[in-house]
């Protein structure tokens, strides 16, 4: 598995790792050791537990964001290797797995997109139906990627009922405006002269 990190001055580091489970921190006791500061001796523990990836915060000082949003400190938290993981002065760290591994977090990726759209709750994955200002609440959960809202087609739609409105509203006013003829005057024949 291959470690990519970047460091919020530029730096960037790679790593190689073999194991399924070690620590990411500043301590050289830890199996990945990133010595810069704000990050704290034994920050983040990161697992492959059947090809999906775990990462948990030690109670470390700056925490740990995934996209983001900090999860709680001490608690297990599933990441998905599309989202930012983030902490102290990493800015971002992805994670490249072999090929097995990769394999199985694509089908979970695939998974997600195929079920995000279904309306049955049941059939949706945490992620899907978690609320976007929701935290993770416990071992496992996810966190949801903000969703970008396309409101061209609304915006259309109120913009046409708008010029329709107006159209109507001009044609409806001209014909009101228009004076009505007076009556003609009637002209008397000889047969009205005797009622």
């Amino acid at each position: 598995m291959l470690l990519k990190v970047k460091l919020i001055s530029g730096e960037r580091l790679d790593f190689d790792i073999s194991e399924d489970k070690f620590i990411v921190g500043r301590s050289p006791k830890c199996q990945v050791v990133i010595a810069h500061d704000g990050i704290s001796r034994q920050h983040v523990l990161i697992e492959i537990i059947d090809g999906d990836i775990f990462v948990t915060d030690l109670a470390s000082t700056n925490g740990v964001a995934i996209d983001g949003v900090r999860i709680q400190a001490s608690e297990r938290t599933r990441f998905q290797s599309f989202l930012t993981l983030s902490f102290g002065s990493v800015e971002s760290l992805q994670i490249s797995m072999d090929e097995q591994k990769t394999n199985a977090v694509d089908t979970n990726l695939e998974r997600y997109n195929r079920t995000k759209d279904t309306p049955d709750q049941n059939q949706t994955s945490p992620i899907a139906r978690q609320r976007k200002d929701e935290k993770p609440k416990g071992p496992g959960k996810f966190i949801r990627a903000k969703e970008k809202r396309d409101y061209k087609p609304i915006i259309n739609v109120l913009v046409i009922a708008g010029l329709i409105l107006t159209i109507y509203y001009f044609v409806s006013t001209k014909e009101n405006d228009t004076p009505t003829p007076a009556p003609k005057a009637k002209t008397k024949n000889k047969d009205d002269d005797y009622f």
